[in-house]
Order: structure tokens, then C-alpha cells, then sequence
């Protein structure tokens, strides 16, 4: 895992000694820009797990968060060294194992000085030198750190004296990305020789983002000359992917007290036939629309008709609301609650308790700033005679919203007497605002078009010229981060050239309403809209009207209400879950969509190196698991393959028993729907405890119907000690001696070796004796503390868990490996896992098989708790398994498909990437039917053989072990 610990000074102290050459709000300006740009690499670069930005300024604080970085909070008086010191404990004590020390106030950083740091063996200190060759900019360590860090005057030599001392090998490294920093004036000439750093009255340097002055000399260049560079950064900030939301389109009101010159929207009381749609239609529509795969509904309406209509007054005071936003909350929330489509709100200008009232039944809000040109609100103008229009009034919304911590949609109309200085004005303000709060999830550019009936029927549609020149500015002005959306309805032909300049949105897109603010524009179809994305080289992605990257940290952006009604609905990326399917559900298995789109060479190679054996790192197999489309296809067939060559095309399976001995635990598993403890009878059913008569009657019947495995797993009963499992093993021995017992997981070794007062070898050896042959590796979870400590905070740690396995297959005993995922992790928690997993294997080789275990959440705790999303979707489901086949290659043969999470649909699936072992028939299997699986208790041979023959492949029972089961 690579992360980066960035010490950031309160602004006013930093850069201090350019005084000489700039003034203060310039120099604090020069900072917060450098910074910036340091941030954005970091934040693009796929070797960047993530940030930590150390720091006692809250304007830092508010610009890293905004960033997608961590942030610690530190004493002003405290120096550099004891800062990156809090800062590199403050990730030991979470679990990470290395650190890198990046500062804050490097202009030329690239992604490939990324690379080089990242690349830095562990378990060696790596120095990058600035550019007197005296000081260091960066410190690559291992985890806790062994030495003093010695930033300041001479510290290159300090750093390398310190951890020689520490016994550590140092190496420097010298790159220009790295060694230029900003200390002196003399730094700032340098940088402008190099035409490179913008001068110092643009207050802002270049990188991923332009400075004003930058950015306002764009005006005068075409939207030819912008379009390759805004291409790059949108492939660098997304990738080939292009989102869009499906979306019911709900007009509250058509009543509106301004008078846009340009609007058809808005409508006087004789046009319309109710001032307002009555909640029950809106909820009809929004039923409608759910049955139709959208996931949001837009509620627009115009802006306070109470205030000039008296039939809107009349309407509101029959339903008793104070103001049309009453009206509004009430409709969002009936739709939330009876269909489940995330509201986004679009009311107009609001003040601060309104959006704080609306918060709780919106996943999202907008308004669209249009033009902050003050011309357009004066006679003749667009917006004369819109009290609402007013620029003041809409950026002091778009900036409560930003205090208030809602994602926020806002953008531009193009054409309506603006120009191309006052877009760049307001998008540089945008900016501002949002480099203050990180809220603006989009950055809507949409183009004019004269409709007939208005002041401005007779004006000029906006250009195409001006549409792309505005969207290739904003991605420009905005960086690779900031999603730049284009409505596709409006542009039907120039699909292409929006792409080109910059655009990863196509915004909502309904299968079932008008777009009603341009009702002559017809939606495009989603096969249409995905056919012109991949005929421009990209691959169409749903989301949700909250951003992946917001709903990604929900106690941020969403409130508590908000939480769950979002987290159900979001893969690990934060993408929207396009399928029924879930995890244990007897629903089909949806076939995963390809597409035409491109792979990027970088992906590719990752692939190739992982089927060829290469040691694939975390940052490699986290992007991995974002393969979609052709990428998914890709990794799935390179699983396929190496499945192939290591372990032909026969599948297996075991004929075994499920004896789960009783399901009354004194752990508290916010996952588990089998454990019955009796303070939670209302999430789960009735407790019992099996004697050992009963489980060796259940194991005599499973031998008696060919079984060569029982499997044993029970919760953590209070009254049972090491004597209890010992005892079980010992009993199933005697009875049946050539029974192979595979039995206990690492949490029930760990408590009957503590309830012993033994160490773990000598229990895990008394149980060898006692008849134990092999260990589940279930109770990993996922092996991040972190996660651990929401899934199951009183349950074993992740060392905890690694020294069982060590321990037990030092002695002889081999085990399974597990991962339980789809709750409460992400991504890098999941490439985390599988390098733990390989170092255990490749250390002692006591793994006999992966088994992926997708989480069933139906009837889990912490599901009916609505505090986890509904477990992995059908891609991310099989792409455990392929991207496991990967990593793992030649290690870990073995790489098996739960019929009782996947189904038998996907089971064919699985069999299609990478997986060779159909697992066991199971016989009384109980665990994922407690939390609400479908897939039934047992499936026998002749029905897996079958699900093998259908996947084109043959099948045989095997042993536990991997060796062919007797005839």
C-alpha cells in the first residue's frame, strides 16, 4: 500500500521567503496552487493509495478533503519533523506498512516521479534529493519508522546518516519532478525560465489545472487548439469511462416567479391544469420509472410561484405547506420511501435552513449558475425581471451548499449574450468555491437553443464551435478531477466532438419522461447513447445522481437518512449496481454487457504480466477490479487461461457434510445471520447446541452417502474451551476413523488455545492428535483492520489471523484461504487481501484453495442496521475470481466457485474465469441460508457434474486435498 504523507504549514507562514518578489496573498496563493498541483498527481496516479495531509490550517484542510485526501489535524507549533512523524504513526496504528513523505511545494511533479517512489523496494530507505542535492522532498519508508526524520538545513545527509544508523540500505534518487521545489525567489525564476510556472500575478500554478491568467488567455485560442489537451486530461482523470444516470424527469411546478428569456419551462396558471402534480402522480411516475432501471428522480420546478401566483398560494395553503419547498420535501420524501429513487433536487436559489430541511431526502442538489454576467440582468437582457437570476444570489447558494456538505451540480448555459471572458470568469469562481468546500460532483455545459414563443425565439442557437470551446475550457480550468457534463439530447450529432473535448458525463437520461426545460430535444435511447460513447473509443457506466467519489464517503455527503437508501445501491467503486442479482439470490445471472471500447495499454500490460506469473503489486490489482466492459472480458479470459495451463479443464469437487455444532456465539459479527445470540432473537432465530452423539450421527449418515469430508464451524459458544473442539474432533475419529475432519476456523483455534493457556502451536497440535486434518480459513473477512473493525470489531486481527495460519501450516495442518467481500470494503481492501494471501503461500504453502464468499446481506445485522451495501454485483463477483487466478498463478493452484453465493448461473460463470473447484455438495449447508440465500442446503455430484458439462468442461470428486477421490 502506498501512502503519502504531505506536511502542510499554516498558508500564512508558508513560502515566506518569497516576500522579496511577491506579496503576501500572492505568495499564500503560490502555496495553495502548489499544493494543489501536488494533490492532483497524486490523486490521478493508479500507484497512489491514498493521501494524508498533516496540516493545522483548516483552509488546507478543506482544499485536501476536497481532493479526495485524508486529513490529520496537528498543533500549529508543530514542527516539520514531529508532524511527518504523527503522520507516519498516525498510518502505522491503521495498519499500513509503508510511507511515503511527499512535500507540498513541488511544480513539476509528474506521474512517473509517482512511479519512481512507488517503485522503491521495501524494506530500504529511499531519498529524493531537491535541487541543491542538500535537502530531501521525499522519504520512502517502511513501517513503524526506525529513525528520526531530519528536515531542514543539510537533511539529505542527515536522513542518510540516520538510517545507516537504523542498519537500513539507503539509496537517493535524482529526478527534476522531484528536485525542484519553491523556497527563494530565485526558484520562481527558474520555474518561468523553464516556461513552466505561470508568472507570480496569476496567483496559480500549471499541472493539472490552470492559473487565471492561464486560463483567461484561452479566449482567444479555437476549440481545435484546446480539445487535445482537455482529451488528456479527461482519459487521465476517468479513463475510457463515460457515466450517465437514469432518471425519471418530475416537474413539481411549471409555475415560476422570473422570466427567463429563453424558457419554455415555465408556464402561467391558465397553461396548466394543477399548480403543482399531486404527490400521488410524482410517485406513480417515479414507481414507473424504478420498473424501468432508473435510480434517480429529478424534481425540477420553477422558483417560488407563490410569490407572484396566487393560485400557487392557494394550492400550497390546501395542502397545508408554508412554501412551495415544503411542497417539495414532502414529494421527495414519498418517493424515497414508496420507490426508492434518490432524489435530486433542482428548487432554484435557496437560503441555508432550506437546504438543510431538503438534505435529508436528497442525494444530490443543483442549480445551474448559468451566467455570472451581470449585462443579463439588466433591459435586454436573458435574465431582466428574474429576481432569482441574479449572479450574487445564485453563487451564495452554490456556497452554503458547499458548507452544508451537499454533492452539488452546477454549469453553464452557453449562447444566451454572454462571452467567452465571463465563462471563464465564472467557471475560475466555480473553482474558487469549490477548491474551498470539495461539493461540486459536475460541471454542467449546455448549450442554447432559440425556442419559439419566447423573447428570444429569434436569437442564434449557441454554436458548435462555443460548445466545445466551453467544455474543452472547463476541463481545462477544472483538471482531470471534475466531472464535465453535456446534456446528449441537445447536441444529437456531435456526440463525438463533445467526447474529444473533454466530457465524462452525458448527464440524467430517462427511459420514461420528457426532458420538459427542452421538450423538442427527445432523449436518446441508452442503446443509441452507448453506441456513439463507444464509437468514440469510451464505455458507457451507470451512476447514481450522487458521484462515485461522494458516495464513497456517505458520512461526509449524505445524511444519515440518506445513507442507506444510496449504499444499497452503489458497487465498491461507487458506481450504480445495474443488475436484480445479489449474492445467494435465486434471480438469474445476468450476462456482464461488453463493449466496443478500446483497452488502455497500461491495463493490458497489467493483464499480460499477471498471466504470465509476474508479481502483480495492490495499486496494480485494485485496477484490476475496475475492469468493466472490454477490460472485464479481458481479465476473465487471461484468468481463463492460466485456470487452463495449471489446471486443465476438468473441474472438481467434494462430496462433504456441513456440521455446524451450535449457532450461539459471544462475538458480535455485524455480518453474520447464523450466530444466535440470544440478545439479538429478533434478527436472528432460535439458539441451539448440537451434543457429540448428534454430530457423529450426522457425520455416520454423511459417510453412509459417500462423503469424504466433514466441515465443522460453529459460533463461539461462552461455555465452550479447547477441551470442547478437542473433544469433537476425538469423537468423530473414533467412530469414523478415515473420515477426513476438516474443522474449526482460526477465531475457534485462537479461543480454545486462550481458554487453554496454550499457544497456539501446542493446541493446533493437540488437536492434530486428536484427528483435526485441515482448517477452514474462514474468520478473514477481510483482512484490514479497518474494515475489521466495523464487520467485526471484537473478532481476531488481521495478525491474529495470520499467525493461526502460519502457525498451523508450520505444523502440517493446511487450510483453505477465504475472503468475505461486498460490505463495508473497497477495493483496496480487497487487493490488500489477496497480497496477504499470496505472502502467507509463498512462505509456507498451506494453502489447498481461494475461496471468494460474495456477502449475502438480505438478513444480515449490519444490512437490516442499513449500515453496508447489499453485497459485490455480478461483475465484481466474478472478478474476484479472475483477478485471484491472477495474482495467486502458480502459488495457489486452486481457485474455487460457492455454488451457495453464486448460484448455479454463476457458477458457470466463475467456471468461465478462472475458477477450477465446484467446492463441496455440502449437505445441511446453513450459513448463507440464515442470511437470507436462496441456492438451497446441498447440491448433488450428478447435478454439479452437470453445471461443469455445461460451461464446456468435465468434472471429478476430489479429496480435500486435492487428490482424486476412490472410485
Amino acid at each position: 500500500m502506498n501512502w503519502f504523507v504531505v506536511p502542510v504549514k499554516p498558508l500564512g507562514k508558508a513560502k515566506s521567503r518569497l516576500g522579496s518578489l511577491v506579496d503576501d496573498g500572492r505568495r499564500v496563493a503560490a502555496a495553495r496552487a502548489m499544493l494543489g498541483h501536488v494533490l492532483d498527481v497524486l490523486g490521478a496516479s493508479p500507484r497512489c493509495t491514498g493521501i494524508l495531509v498533516v496540516t493545522p490550517d483548516g483552509d488546507v484542510a478543506r482544499q485536501a478533503r476536497a481532493r479526495g485526501a485524508e486529513v490529520l489535524t496537528t498543533a500549529g507549533d508543530r514542527d516539520l519533523n514531529s508532524a511527518v512523524t504523527a503522520g507516519c504513526d498516525h498510518l502505522f496504528r491503521n495498519g499500513e506498512t509503508r510511507a511515503i513523505v511527499l512535500h507540498g511545494d513541488l511544480p513539476l511533479i509528474q506521474p512517473d516521479d509517482i512511479a519512481a517512489l512507488t517503485d522503491s523496494p521495501p524494506g530500504e530507505l529511499t531519498l529524493a534529493r531537491c535541487k541543491d542535492l542538500r535537502g530531501t522532498n521525499a522519504v520512502v519508508t517502511d513501517l513503524p519508522v526506525r529513525f528520526a526524520f531530519s528536515f531542514g538545513e543539510g537533511s539529505h545527509a542527515a536522513h542518510v546518516a540516520a538510517g545507516r544508523s537504523a542498519g537500513l540500505t539507503v539509496r537517493t534518487i535524482d529526478r527534476p519532478g522531484l528536485a525542484c521545489d519553491v523556497d527563494v525567489p530565485g526558484d520562481l525564476v527558474y520555474l518561468e525560465s523553464l516556461g513552466t510556472f505561470a508568472a507570480p500575478s496569476s496567483g496559480g500554478l500549471p499541472g493539472g489545472r490552470l492559473a487565471p491568467d492561464q486560463a483567461r488567455a484561452l479566449v482567444g485560442k479555437s476549440a481545435g487548439e484546446l480539445s487535445p489537451r482537455a482529451l488528456q486530461y479527461t482519459l487521465e482523470g476517468f479513463g475510457r469511462t463515460v457515466t450517465y444516470s437514469p432518471k425519471v424527469f418530475l416537474p413539481l411546478t411549471q409555475l415560476c416567479r422570473d422570466v427567463c428569456h429563453y424558457c419554455t419551462f415555465a408556464k402561467r396558471p391558465k397553461q396548466l391544469a394543477g399548480a403543482y402534480m399531486r404527490v400521488g402522480e410524482v410517485v406513480e411516475i417515479a414507481r414507473q420509472g424504478a420498473a424501468m432501471g432508473c435510480k434517480e428522480a429529478l424534481f425540477t420546478l420553477g422558483e417560488r410561484p407563490e410569490d407572484r401566483y396566487r393560485d400557487a398560494r392557494a394550492a400550497l395553503d390546501a395542502m397545508q405547506c408554508g412554501s412551495t419547498l415544503d411542497y417539495l420535501e414532502r414529494a421527495a420524501r414519498a418517493v424515497l420511501e414508496k420507490t426508492g429513487l434518490l432524489p435530486h433536487l433542482n428548487p432554484g436559489c435557496m437560503s441555508r435552513d432550506e437546504m438543510l430541511r431538503l438534505r435529508p431526502v436528497a442525494a444530490s442538489m443543483g442549480l445551474m449558475l448559468e451566467s455570472g454576467s451581470e449585462a443579463l440582468c439588466k433591459k435586454g437582457g436573458a435574465h431582466f425581471g428574474s429576481p432569482d437570476k441574479e449572479p450574487r444570489r445564485r453563487f451564495e447558494t452554490i456556497r452554503i451548499a458547499g458548507e452544508l456538505a451537499i454533492p452539488f451540480t452546477t454549469g453553464l448555459l452557453v449562447g444566451i449574450g454572454e462571452t467567452r471572458a465571463d465563462r471563464v470568469n465564472d467557471l475560475l469562481a466555480l473553482r474558487d468555491i469549490h477548491d474551498e468546500y470539495g461539493h461540486i460532483q459536475e460541471i454542467i455545459i449546455q448549450n442554447f437553443r432559440a425556442k419559439p414563443g419566447t423573447l428570444m425565439a429569434g436569437a442564434p442557437d449557441a454554436s458548435l464551435e462555443e460548445l466545445v470551446w466551453t467544455v474543452a475550457a472547463a476541463r481545462l480550468i477544472f483538471g482531470a478531477g471534475m466531472s464535465i457534463q453535456a446534456p446528449p439530447n441537445l447536441s444529437p450529432s456531435d456526440h463525438a466532438a463533445l467526447l474529444d473535448a473533454g466530457i465524462n458525463d452525458w448527464g440524467g437520461v430517462s427511459p420514461l419522461t420528457s426532458d420538459f426545460v427542452n421538450p423538442e430535444a427527445p432523449w436518446p435511447s441508452l442503446e443509441a447513447l452507448r453506441a456513439s460513447t463507444e464509437s468514440g473509443g469510451r464505455h458507457l457506466v451507470q451512476r447514481l445522481t450522487i458521484y462515485p467519489s461522494f458516495a464513497r464517503d456517505l458520512d461526509r455527503w449524505a445524511d444519515p437518512a440518506m445513507q442507506d437508501p444510496i449504499r444499497r445501491k452503489i458497487d465498491g467503486e461507487g458506481f450504480a449496481i445495474e443488475q436484480a442479482w445479489r449474492p445467494g439470490s435465486a434471480i438469474e445471472f445476468p450476462t456482464i454487457v461488453a463493449s466496443r471500447a478500446p483497452v488502455e495499454a497500461g491495463f493490458r500490460a497489467i493483464v499480460a504480466r499477471g498471466e504470465a506469473g509476474e508479481k502483480l503489486d495492490i495499486p496494480d490489482i485494485e485496477r484490476l477490479f475496475q475492469a468493466r466492459g472490454r477490460a472485464f472480458g479481458l481479465v476473465c479470459d487471461a484468468a481463463d487461461r492460466v485456470r487452463h495451463r495449471i489446471c486443465g479443464d476438468e473441474a472438481t469437487y467434494v462430496v462433504n457434510r456441513n456440521i455446524n455444532y451450535t449457532n450461539i456465539c459471544a462475538y458480535k459479527c455485524q455480518f453474520c445471520a447464523f450466530s444466535k445470540g440470544k440478545t439479538h432473537d429478533n434478527l436472528r432465530g432460535k439458539p441451539y447446541v448440537l451434543d457429540l452423539q448428534e454430530i457423529v450421527r450426522r457425520a455416520r449418515e454423511a459417510r453412509e452417502r459417500g462423503a469424504t469430508e466433514v466441515c465443522l464451524q460453529g459460533g463461539i459458544h461462552p461455555a465452550y474451551t479447547g477441551e470442547t473442539y478437542i473433544g469433537i474432533s476425538a469423537s468423530i475419529r473414533d467412530s469414523l476413523p478415515d473420515m477426513h475432519i476438516h474443522a474449526f476456523s482460526p477465531l475457534e483455534v485462537w479461543h480454545g488455545a486462550s481458554t487453554l493457556g496454550l499457544s497456539l502451536r501446542d493446541f493446533l497440535k493437540r488437536l492434530q492428535a486428536s484427528g483435526l486434518a485441515t482448517l477452514p480459513g474462514t474468520a478473514a473477512e477481510i483482512l484490514s483492520d479497518d474494515v475489521r473493525a466495523v464487520l467485526c470489531p471484537d473478532k481476531i486481527r488481521t495478525d491474529e489471523w495470520i499467525e493461526v495460519m502460519r502457525t498451523a501450516h508450520e505444523i502440517g495442518l493446511r487450510s483453505t484461504a477465504t475472503i468475505m467481500f461486498g460490505h463495508v470494503d473497497r477495493y483496496r481492501h480487497w487487493a490488500r487481501h489477496l497480497t496477504i494471501i499470496r505472502g502467507i503461500q509463498k512462505e509456507t504453502g498451506g494453502f489447498t484453495e481461494f475461496v471468494p464468499l460474495p456477502f449475502v446481506a438480505e438478513y444480515s445485522p449490519i444490512a437490516l442496521r442499513k449500515s453496508s451495501r447489499s453485497g459485490p454485483d455480478a461483475r465484481e463477483s466474478i472478478l474476484m475470481h479472475a483477478v485471484a487466478r491472477l495474482v495467486f498463478g502458480d502459488l495457489l493452484p486452486n481457485v474455487q466457485g460457492s455454488w451457495v453465493k453464486l448460484g448455479p448461473d454463476g457458477l458457470g460463470h466463475a467456471l468461465a474465469a478462472g475458477v477450477n473447484d465446484l467446492g463441496g455438495t455440502l449437505m445441511d449447508e446453513t450459513i448463507t441460508r440464515s442470511a437470507g440465500g436462496a441456492n438451497g442446503s446441498e447440491m448433488s455430484p450428478e447435478r454439479l457434474c452437470e453445471l461443469a458439462r455445461r460451461a464446456g468442461r468435465g468434472a471429478r470428486q476430489r479429496t480435500t486435498l486435492y487428490e482424486r477421490a476412490a472410485a
